[in-house]
């Protein structure tokens, strides 16, 4: 289902009865997360009335897998995965118009104040402050030329400054280097609140897209059709012509300032507070009636949000050379980061361990998992009342269990406070690493019916429909 922008997509899940609004006045700090959170993997959250700001704010719009699949026009499954590949390697170049609604309000670099002009939430008590946490942001490769999208959680620091965390591995980080290295700023556009399926795009691993693609053009074929940009003002970027708001600014060659503590994604603090770049604002565009996107960390919407396109970033990988590697899941209870299902249809005994390898491997998506389970194509990897049955009933720790140590890890405070301080300094994570296999083992032939799940006869099953 094909939506226009964020509003019409509010819209139909308020006709499925998928939207609670709040109409009382709440806070930016904690008053939105505690409603978002109370409502978490339930519903969308609609704030009417914001104390001391004339914009409406929305969270908890990808809470559940099938709200994801719905813009996408596919099942909650694997056929996530197979879209988003898809997508990756079929861009559609965007349409350029010269007008959009995002530029009803102009604000200038000597009117802007973030902390007056945008309800930025403060999410958590342990936070320093309040964070952007939805915006998707776009740069501009200068070898390449090519515009990137993603997300990175953004410190507002004053009116006009934003400390940005980001993530070393990502292509935004890469961009940042080669533009310091050419003793020049990096121009950044923070859009908040666009369509969907541009917002998901922004989280695309960097592996799935290489650097030297456009993913605004990938957000258009995961759309179906070339994503309509606008010019900004103030900088050499386009953006998406849907977008709610855009914070216009560059990221300062050579600046660095304290950011941090934050409640991430994990739901625990990101260690210590650190040095990390600075964006100075140079104005502001958006709707006349622009609606603020929210995405509280840690919780389903920010675990699908991210979560999805690793899958498929997984899967795409695994997939290169183990074509029987079927679907891939990152459920929630581990974050969408920290655990895997890999679905196989199993041909050789050594497959599973194939697979866990593979899972594990040190990119972006894979560099979080640290528990990977393989199960066969009778399980559904989506299923984890179906996952844990396979658990239960196909594996012996003694022969199924593998563990590989002193691999690299992100959020998970069991491999942060068990690294030594040496090697964090360094910027790494050490940890230990798990994969079982709950496969069929094949080294019984004459005992495998006893692995075989019951099931009513399908002629039965048939005379009841």
């Amino acid at each position: 289902m094909s939506f226009p922008d964020l509003r019409a997509y509010i819209n139909w899940l308020d006709e499925c009865g998928e939207v609670v609004r709040i109409k009382e006045s709440v806070s930016t700090k904690f008053d939105i997360a505690r409603h978002e959170e109370e409502h978490d993997g339930k519903k969308t959250v609609y704030f009417e009335n914001v104390a001391g700001f004339d914009m409406p704010v929305v969270g908890n719009i990808f809470n559940n897998r099938r709200n994801i699949a719905s813009v996408l026009g596919v099942k909650p499954d694997q056929e996530l995965s197979h879209r988003i590949i898809e997508a990756s390697k079929n861009p559609i170049p965007t349409k350029l118009v010269n007008a959009a609604p995002l530029k009803d309000i102009r604000i200038p670099e000597s009117d802007v104040d973030l902390t007056k002009q945008i309800p930025n939430p403060m999410h958590f008590e342990g936070d320093v402050g309040h964070y952007i946490s939805s915006g998707v942001i776009v740069a501009r490769d200068p070898q390449s030329g090519k515009r990137n999208l993603s997300f990175a959680r953004m410190l507002i620091k004053d009116g006009k400054t934003i400390v940005l965390m980001v993530n070393l591995y990502r292509h935004l980080a890469e961009i940042h280097r080669r533009n310091e290295k050419l003793g020049k700023d990096t121009e950044v556009a923070i859009v908040i609140g666009v369509d969907p399926v541009t917002w998901l795009e922004g989280a695309m691993p960097d592996r799935i897209v290489p650097i030297d693609v456009d993913e605004l053009e990938v957000a258009g074929a995961l759309r179906g059709e070339a994503l309509e940009v606008v010019k900004c003002d103030t900088i050499d970027l386009e953006v998406p012509a849907n977008a709610e708001i855009v914070i216009e600014g560059v990221i300062l060659n050579g600046a660095r300032e304290e950011e941090g503590p934050y409640g991430d994604y994990s739901r625990v603090y990101d260690g210590p507070p650190r040095l990390n770049p600075v964006i100075k604002v140079k104005g502001i565009t958006r709707r006349k009636d622009a609606i603020y996107l929210d995405c509280l960390p840690g919780s389903f919407d920010n675990w699908l949000l991210g979560g999805v396109c690793r899958e498929a970033d997984i899967l795409q990988h695994l997939q290169k050379t183990m074509p029987n590697v079927n679907a891939v899941c990152l459920p929630e209870g581990g974050c969408c980061r920290f655990h895997a299902v890999v679905q196989i249809s199993k041909k050789f005994e050594s497959d599973s361990m194939s697979a866990i390898i593979g899972a594990l491997g040190p990119t972006e998506a894979s560099r979080d998992v640290k528990w990977v389970i393989v199960v066969d194509d009778d399980i559904d990897p989506f299923d984890p009342i179906r996952v844990q049955w396979a658990v239960a009933t196909r594996s012996q720790w003694d022969r199924d269990l593998i563990l590989v140590p002193r691999m690299p890890m992100a959020l998970d405070p069991s491999a942060i406070t068990r690294t030594p301080e040496p090697i964090r300094k360094m910027g790494d994570v050490l940890s230990t690493k798990a994969g079982l296999d709950a496969t069929i083992p094949f080294d019984q032939p004459d005992k495998m019916q006893h692995f075989r799940r019951v099931s009513v006869p399908p002629a039965v099953k048939a005379q009841a429909k």
